[in-house]
């Protein structure tokens, strides 16, 4: 019987528990797998002479093993499974966090058209942990508990504040890649969360050009931050876009090396355990884009993870899917809900249109330090930083 449970329910796997490993010994976690690669059969048995074969027989199996296991916290990576809220009025004495691990936004089906059209009551835990104080007050008006803007998690465990250097030297221009393989059982060929390929792919296929025409005119390397582990697919699919390939493809499955895990944490030896206790975490994206001087994204959360440690980045957050659902919760887009119902902003825009990615382009090559302080000031509610997830360790502290 362990003081912490690890409530695991993704559908399509996940390293999310190893997030935890710098914070908590192995014998402390007991895990709860919903995806059942391990079964508790006695409880499954259990549960079946109990309640029988019905529909929620997942969550009184839940219900079983927590009353079993007795503890002190329940925490979860899954803010968006309704069901983890149902669980604290069971277990009052019990704490249950959890942990935002992906940027929401106007998506159906999504966490927060879900609340607002279903209006789902008695949802509740102790703690959500989120990404920022906008976002935080979504949470609190649709789930009976304490919101607190942490920012990513993830990105608290090893990243660090940008450091300043010269804004004119610029070399590395990174774009962080968004691709979808063609080779997965959740996907079909033509569609992308229901919206055709061409479609859900035009803001990469205006920018791209552009911005590798800036690289070239000014010298700079185009790197495209890769995120598949279909690498070929992914290499083509950029190949297509840009009608040649002088572009630089950092591929997902590339391993960081130790000298780049030394370099990233010179001078900051406590993270450095914490790095290569997640290497096989997917981290390599994030000590790649340490090195980049200026970072474009259409709406990955990797760029707004880098926008909370200073990084230059500029946002053509022109997607179609973020659009599609609009009369749910009243249009939205970059930044989401803590930026509302704006269409551009200096380094970013919501709107499909060739002037918008020139005019961003120019800005973030452009821009100097003071301005980009007062431009990272003015979103600052958007995505929190809490370097080492101090509030996280603190909390647990006070479980002792």
């Amino acid at each position: 019987k362990n003081r912490i449970i690890f409530y695991d329910c993704f559908i399509f796997g996940d390293h999310s528990k190893k997030f935890l490993n710098p914070y908590l010994k192995s014998d402390d976690i007991t895990e709860l797998d919903l995806r059942f690669k391990e079964i508790y059969l006695l409880f499954l048995i259990k549960v079946i002479l109990k309640k029988g074969f019905r529909k929620d027989i997942l969550f009184n199996y839940t219900l079983e093993f927590i009353q079993y296991v007795k503890p002190k916290l329940v925490i979860s990576f899954t803010d968006a499974d309704l069901k983890f809220y149902e669980l604290k009025k069971f277990f009052p004495k019990i704490k249950f966090i959890c942990i935002q691990i992906g940027y929401r936004s106007i998506n159906n089906p999504d966490l927060f058209s879900t609340l607002k059209s279903k209006k789902p009551e008695n949802l509740e835990a102790d703690f959500i942990l989120s990404y920022g104080k906008g976002i935080a007050k979504e949470y609190e008006k649709y789930i009976k508990c304490k919101a607190i803007p942490i920012g990513s998690f993830k990105n608290n465990c090893f990243s660090s504040k940008k450091k300043s250097k010269d804004f004119r030297d610029i070399k590395n221009v990174f774009f962080i890649s968004q691709y979808r393989s063609y080779k997965t059982m959740y996907r079909s060929d033509s569609y992308i969360e229901g919206i055709p390929r061409e479609i859900f792919y035009k803001p990469e296929s205006l920018l791209l050009p552009k911005l590798q025409n800036k690289c070239y005119e000014k010298g700079y390397t185009l790197n495209i931050l890769g995120c598949s582990t279909d690498v070929k697919g992914e290499y083509d699919f950029f190949k297509k876009i840009l009608k040649n390939d002088k572009f630089k493809h950092l591929k997902l499955t590339d391993s960081a090396t130790e000298k780049e895990l030394d370099n990233l944490n010179s001078g900051k030896s406590n993270k450095i355990d914490i790095l290569r206790s997640l290497k096989d975490g997917g981290i390599g994206s994030y000590i790649r884009l340490n090195d980049a001087d200026i970072i474009f994204f259409i709406d990955s959360t990797l760029g707004y993870e880098m926008l909370s440690l200073g990084h230059r980045c500029a946002s053509f957050h022109s997607r179609e899917v973020t659009f599609k659902n609009s009369d749910i919760l009243g249009q939205a887009g970059f930044g989401w809900p803590s930026i509302k119902k704006n269409e551009t902003g200096k380094f970013w825009t919501n709107l499909l249109d060739e002037r918008e990615a020139d005019r961003i382009i120019d800005y973030i090559l452009n821009v100097n330090e003071e301005d980009w302080a007062n431009d990272l000031n003015s979103i600052s509610d958007v995505m929190s930083y809490d370097d080492g997830n101090s509030f996280f360790v603190k909390m647990l502290n006070n479980l002792k």
